[in-house]
């Protein structure tokens, strides 16, 4: 199944559309190449931050051991 893929278009700086050109070059990459990467990377950091988010807000719960249970229990339910 072939991938769908999608345009994204940005405004910036000559200066600095040459300077990651450059850069993604040195590392042996295109700039698209280069973008696509430092995009995954965000994203990755971005659901890092939500989970450790949702985390400390089910620690802080007050039922936070039973629901902690739940989720374990669930876990070894869809696992098994």
């Amino acid at each position: 199944m072939p991938r769908v893929t999608t345009v994204l278009q940005l405004r910036l700086d000559a200066q600095l559309k040459h300077d990651f050109a450059e850069a993604a070059r040195a590392q042996n990459a295109t700039p698209s190449e280069a973008m696509r990467e430092l995009m995954a990377g965000f994203v990755r950091q971005a659901r890092r931050r939500e989970a450790e988010r949702q985390s400390r807000l089910v620690a802080a719960s007050p039922d936070a051991e039973a629901t902690l249970d739940d989720a374990m229990r669930a876990q070894a339910w869809l696992f098994d």
